[in-house]
């Protein structure tokens, strides 16, 4: 074989070497008790979080006067109703209630309500999906939990159920929220499937249905968008409880805006377990995080701010990201080998090569997080940081191993050819036959 196409096929086959054992490495399951928490918490670090935590200028920022947050606290059902009287008489564009209404009350509560509901004319309930099952390779949910009929009959229903990236983990598992699926397929019993929009798609819906007609379009097949967070309550118009019971707030701050409902707490400027709370990228402590830091209804906010002004997250293709890997696992192998063979070099392959590994994971982080803050596109780093973090030692192993190989290949040939001679040296006669055939 060529010398070169020999050198090429070396090459090649220590990228194999490489993603055959990051393969390996992620079919292994490893249930080792005392490094669980390390790797639930590395598991759920993300290079976006750096951005959106430390590195992004909040002051930038600006806020979304479209959208008013407003805490119910733990009022009762007619208090809540008191509150939706209030704000309905101001003319919002939409009220969306992040509230489970679970079984029915006493029935002047309940009537409260319902009159509530049907006065404002323009709200959207949360309610929630369960029992997900594949089929044809597409999740499909078989269940919705609805508010009693009373309730449901006089507003839009919208699934608030929060999901997580990490396959088989749920937000109970302390994960971080970075992204929503805008619409899921509902199929009860014999019914034909149906389109959910989630709780935020709703309303921005009623809001912007042009600016929701495009983002359905951009909506990748998994159904999941990454977050664009703007921030967290401060990046909105707040009321507290008593701000909207008393009328503590002018009208033009309601009038044709998004009202968001929900619980944040008996103060929603502390950092609490208190109730629905969220992880979320602007989390301050990136590892070994204590308290959730943004309450549910606030990331709605977020996701609806986004829509509503076109700010989204883009995402490259899977494919690119594989593609990229392979060709930086390539060009680390083919500098990598040089150093291996060079006479010069090979003593220091070591530390020549930790030094090459370092740079490039500094430069693609910062590649990374420069492309997230000009153009608003997430690069998936895992994959190549992790090849380039193994590719140094595991090339070593491989050529080692491979050099042993070809040595003992070698060495079986001229024992072989040895053996040959040998044996054509004891029958010269045959030897004699063949030249002259």
């Amino acid at each position: 074989m060529n010398e070169h196409l020999k050198t090429w096929a070396r090459h090649l086959g220590g990228v194999v070497a490489v993603f055959a054992f990051i393969a390996l490495l992620g079919s292994v399951a490893l249930n080792i008790d005392f490094l669980n928490p390390f790797e639930q918490t590395l598991k759920d670090f993300r290079l976006t979080d750096l951005y959106f935590s430390k590195l992004r200028n909040d002051s930038e920022i600006e806020r979304d006067t479209n959208i008013v947050l407003v805490n119910i606290g733990t009022l009762p059902r007619d208090e809540i109703a008191k509150q939706i009287n209030i704000l309905s008489d101001y003319k919002p564009k939409v009220i969306g209630l992040d509230a489970m209404f679970d079984g029915p009350r006493d029935e002047p509560i309940d009537s409260a309500l319902t009159a509530a509901f049907i006065k404002a004319g323009n709200v959207v309930l949360a309610c929630s999906l369960s029992h997900d099952t594949l089929i044809k390779k597409e999740l499909i949910y078989t269940e919705m939990w609805r508010p009693i009929e009373r309730f449901s009959k006089n507003v839009e229903l919208a699934y608030a159920n929060m999901v997580t990236e990490e396959k088989g983990a749920t937000m109970d598992d302390f994960a971080t929220s970075r992204v929503f699926s805008p619409y899921e397929t509902l199929v009860e019993g014999k019914a034909k499937p149906k389109q959910e929009l989630f709780f935020s798609t709703a309303i921005s819906k009623r809001f912007a249905p042009k600016r929701v007609e495009e983002f359905m379009a951009r909506t990748s097949q998994d159904h999941l968008e990454f977050i664009n967070y703007r921030g967290n309550w401060n990046k909105f118009t707040v009321l507290d409880v008593q701000d909207v019971l008393d009328t503590n707030f002018v009208g033009d701050i309601i009038k044709d805006k998004i009202v968001l409902m929900g619980y944040m707490g008996e103060d929603y400027r502390a950092l609490t377990w208190d109730g629905d709370r969220f992880y979320t990228p602007l989390n301050p402590n990136l590892v070994g995080r204590t308290l959730p830091d943004m309450y549910g209804v606030v990331v709605h906010a977020n996701i609806v701010s986004m829509i509503t002004s076109g700010q989204y997250i883009n995402k490259l293709p899977s494919w690119l990201n594989y593609l990229a890997a392979v060709f930086i696992v390539l060009f680390n192998v083919v500098i990598f080998s040089f150093i291996y063979y060079s006479e010069k070099l090979g003593l220091w392959y070591d530390v020549c090569t930790k030094v090459i590994q370092f740079v490039q994971v500094i430069f693609l982080a910062f590649a990374a997080l420069y492309i997230l803050d000009e153009f608003g596109t997430i690069i998936e780093t895992g994959l190549t940081m992790l090849c380039i973090a193994l590719v140094g030692d595991l090339l070593e192993v491989y050529l080692a191993i491979s050099s042993n190989i070809a040595n003992t290949i070698r060495q079986w040939k001229i024992k072989r050819q040895a053996k040959d001679a040998e044996q054509a040296d004891l029958n010269p006669n045959n030897t004699n036959t063949i030249t002259n055939q």
